[in-house]
């Protein structure tokens, strides 16, 4: 068990928490341009504490489905993983301090991508192990 604290977002209807570590700020989304991608993820490109970076929906980068149609959600996600920083959209943001974090649930739909989970009453949480997933995008992205 570790005792960290996370960054609680939701996002297409569930909730999933990112370590505070790797976020760089909860902020609003720029203009958004459209760019070709593989991933469904993939809402375009933004530019965010004057640096260009890729706008990932995190509801359908854990779903593998595209994303949602219309403009993309006002609150964004600056995180850093695996050397890259990328901007997550979300719909909603707060922060927890010191929680403990636990090993994922054997068999969880979330194992291969969450560095552990909380529990909140009788449900699990997951917390997101972002350079996981940022390396199952890079190899979508590369057709891999």
């Amino acid at each position: 068990m570790m005792v960290t604290g996370i960054l609680l977002v939701g996002t297409a209807g569930r909730q999933v928490g990112i370590p505070l570590s790797d976020v760089i700020a909860v902020t609003e989304v720029g203009a958004v341009s459209r760019v070709p991608a593989s991933s469904p993820a993939v809402r375009g490109v933004t530019v965010a504490r004057g640096r260009l970076v890729t706008l990932l929906h995190l509801g359908a980068l854990l779903s593998g489905e595209a994303c949602p149609e219309g403009a993309p959600s006002s609150t964004v996600v600056l995180a850093s993983a695996a050397g890259t920083t990328i901007a997550l959209e979300v719909d909603e943001a707060d922060t927890i301090p010191g929680v403990a974090m636990l090993a994922p649930p054997e068999g969880s739909e979330f194992a291969s991508w969450a560095l552990g989970a909380i529990r909140r009453g009788q449900g699990w949480i997951p917390i997101l192990n972002l350079e996981a997933l940022v390396a199952q995008w890079r190899a979508r992205e590369a057709g891999v």
